[in-house]
């Protein structure tokens, strides 16, 4: 009979069904309503440094910082509902830190077990999740504490267990170059360590990780140069010479040349400040000369050697004024004397023939824009910066072949030494996938 009933009548389960749907979409707005359990991890600067080609395997891609969440079973604020504040009989004294203490010796201790625990797995990718952990608990901490340069600098050395953790290591060193101004250099220091220990990774992202070490090589070095420091910036440039599997043989060159024209500016600028200095014992009319036509010869500042200016003849002082006047305001005679004044001693310049042409050539179009009549001096200053220009272009002329001459040399220099070094890392490549198929680990 029941069975009856129910063929003969609409069936009973349909509408069941709704209501089970209905009370699922209705926990799914309540748990899309609800705060979250856990705050967002703090994402990595800068961009991949490892290939993103599914056949690179499990691990060889970028790893995912862990999220920072919260004890399993805590309880989360509901930050909606309003404070109440502990009756006073509740209250309790607050935890204390120990001041005995250091901020690396806190941060050992803390995780002093999970690195115990990992230490005696073979999976170096435990080591990297815990380092990406490292970094996100720092970024949670007071900027700038002791605590949180600890914690980073945990998370970097964390992250060098594995290839896998180099983007950890470079992250946690990034923060602490731009948060502790005093360790900068160190961080710096340290990731072009990293950039040069992740070329050697099987499918890194070679044309970023150039990249990445050229831009921090030519930053480090420009900071260099802020503080007059030629030598620390050549010697930072001369770092890239020796890292052939990074750099392109162009990009080589052009460090290269870099490098050659810091020395020369450096070569300067010690004469230079010499002489400065020899000038505040004694003002010598000598020395104070020598100084102004090296600034204006081969200086692109004339106002570093201005106190000297008093010093000179008065026919260099008028000259040395009228650069520190700048051309676009002399009157057409001053323009025309320094016009004449750099076609006449441009070669005696060691490194800026060409520019002091050019300052020439511009101080000759001053002179002639200000001379209205189109008459013998007209004729004359036109001649003369044409003159200017053509010996100019003569000497860019001859300096792009001499360029061009020194590029094919050094070009011929790297391809034998990067055909050793090629042979080299093809050896050593082929080690590693042999310890790789007898281990079936992950390599360090």
């Amino acid at each position: 009979m029941a069975t009856a009933e129910r063929s003969a009548g609409k069936p009973r389960w349909p509408g069941r069904c709704r209501i089970v749907a209905a009370t699922i979409l209705g926990w799914q707005a309540l748990a899309a309503s609800s705060p979250p359990a856990s705050r967002p991890a703090v994402p990595a600067p800068g961009p991949s440094i490892f290939s993103d080609d599914p056949a690179d395997g499990p691990g060889a891609a970028r790893p995912v910082p862990p999220p920072v969440a919260t004890r399993p079973g805590a309880k989360v604020a509901d930050s909606s509902a309003p404070a109440t504040e502990p009756a006073p009989d509740d209250q309790s004294p607050a935890l204390a830190i120990d001041p005995t203490e250091s901020a690396m010796q806190a941060v050992q201790r803390i995780y002093a077990a999970r690195i115990h625990k990992i230490g005696l797995q073979t999976d170096r990718r435990q080591d990297v999740a815990l380092a990406w952990e490292m970094y996100n608990d720092a970024m949670q901490l007071h900027t700038p504490s002791a605590l949180q340069q600890a914690t980073l600098n945990k998370a970097y050395e964390m992250g060098l267990h594995s290839h896998f953790g180099y983007e950890c290591s470079l992250a946690a060193l990034q923060v602490l170059g731009q948060s502790y101004p005093e360790n900068k250099r160190d961080a710096d220091e340290k990731m072009l360590d990293v950039y040069i220990l992740a070329s050697n990774t099987p499918k890194v992202k070679m044309a970023v990780v150039a990249a990445l070490y050229v831009a921090k090589l030519n930053a480090m070095a420009d900071e260099r140069l802020a503080q007059s420091d030629f030598d620390g910036a050549i010697a930072l440039l001369g770092k890239s010479l020796h890292a052939e599997r990074l750099l392109s043989r162009e990009q080589l060159y052009a460090q290269d040349e870099k490098i050659r024209g810091l020395k020369e500016r450096g070569t300067i600028y010690r004469r230079i400040a010499n002489l400065k200095t020899a000038l505040e014992h004694s003002p010598e009319p000598d020395k104070a000369t020598e100084l102004v036509k090296l600034v204006l010869l081969d200086w692109d500042d004339p106002n570093i050697g201005g106190e000297a200016i008093p010093f000179v003849a008065p026919d260099l002082r008028r000259v040395a004024s009228s650069m520190l006047l700048g051309i676009g305001k002399l009157t057409e005679a001053q323009a025309k004397e320094l016009g004449d004044w750099y076609k006449k001693n441009y070669i005696f310049s060691l490194f800026r023939k060409s520019a002091c042409l050019g300052s020439a050539k511009a101080a000759y179009d001053r002179a002639l824009a200000l001379h209205v009549q189109h008459d013998v001096i007209w004729l004359e200053l036109k001649n003369d910066g044409e003159e200017a220009q053509a010996l100019k272009d003569k000497i860019d002329h001859d300096a792009a072949l001499k360029a061009q001459a020194q590029q094919r040399r050094d070009t011929l220099i790297i391809t034998t030494h990067q055909g050793g070094a090629g042979a080299r890392s093809q050896s050593g490549r082929g080690n590693t996938r042999g310890a790789n198929a007898g281990g079936g680990g992950d390599s360090n």
